[in-house]
C-alpha cells in the first residue's frame, strides 16, 4: 500500500544514518507528536543537514531559532513546508544555524560530557571510589 502513495518513495533497508545519501537532501525534516531529544537530530547535524523539528519534549534543547527552525505547533504544516522553503531560499542563514547547531553539537553532546554527566549522576556522597 505504501509504494501506490505519490509522496512515498521506498529506499530498502535503513543501515543507520552513515548510510542515508544525505548530499541530496538540503535539510533534515523531523516530525513527532512526542518525543525526547532523538540522536536522529544530532546524526542530522552531524551529517551537516539544517534541522527542522517541532517543540516537543526534549527538542528544544538543540533545535531553537539559532541552531534550527522549531516549529512551535507540531500539527502546523504551513509551518514546515515555510521553514523549508527559507531553508532553500537563504542558503546563507541556514548554513550560519547549522554551524550554530554544529558548535552545540560539539560543546555539549560529545563522549567527554556524557561520562562526565554520567558518572556526576551516579557519584554517592559516601562511595568509598571517588574520582
Amino acid at each position: 500500500a505504501l509504494q501506490k502513495l505519490p509522496n512515498v518513495r521506498l529506499c530498502g533497508k535503513y543501515d543507520g544514518f552513515t548510510s542515508l545519501p544525505v548530499e541530496k537532501y538540503f535539510a533534515f525534516l523531523y516530525t513527532t507528536q512526542c518525543d525526547g531529544l532523538p540522536n536522529v537530530l544530532l546524526e542530522a547535524v552531524a551529517a551537516g543537514l539544517p534541522v527542522v523539528a517541532p517543540d516537543r519534549g526534549g527538542i528544544r534543547d538543540f533545535v531553537t531559532d539559532a541552531t534550527g527552525w522549531l516549529i512551535p505547533n507540531h500539527t502546523d504544516v504551513s509551518g514546515y513546508v515555510k521553514a523549508l522553503q527559507e531553508i532553500q531560499g537563504q542558503p546563507q542563514e541556514a548554513c550560519r544555524r547549522w554551524e550554530c547547531a554544529r558548535a552545540l553539537l560539539v560543546k555539549r553532546h560529545n563522549v567527554q560530557v556524557f561520562s562526565s554527566s554520567l558518572f556526576e549522576a551516579y557519584r554517592k556522597k559516601d562511595s568509598v571510589c571517588r574520582s
